[in-house]
């Protein structure tokens, strides 16, 4: 088992080399909502989950060659962990190509470095 410490790690970096374009994710055109990057000895699985009129949950998981999760952090809106997995979350969508609301989001990040 993958502890939750270096889960959150992790994904920290994940989010750094996604933004630099070192890693590739894969979204499946079945599942939207479902990210995943595809290791030698398994998988990194990110699962974005929106709720209706709930908390959104994301989870970060890890799998083996054969799909047994060894290693998996969840969170939902206003726990700590979340705002991790949302910044990983939110570059993972802007690596993956164009999204409804893609255009916006880059003139806001523009916004914020002038």
């Amino acid at each position: 088992m993958i502890p939750p410490r270096v889960l959150r790690k992790l994904a920290e970096s994940l989010a750094k080399q996604t933004q630099a374009g070192k890693i590739q994710w894969f979204r499946p055109r079945f599942d939207l909502q479902r990210y995943t990057y595809q290791l030698s000895s398994g998988q990194i699985v990110v699962l974005y989950s929106p709720s209706r009129g709930g908390a959104d949950t994301i989870e970060l998981a890890v799998t083996d060659q054969g799909g047994e999760v060894i290693g998996s952090l969840i969170a939902e809106e206003n726990e700590p962990t979340y705002d991790v997995l949302a910044d990983l979350l939110f570059e993972i969508q802007r690596a993956t190509g164009p999204g409804p609301h893609q255009a916006v989001t880059e003139e806001v990040l523009r916004l914020l470095n002038p």
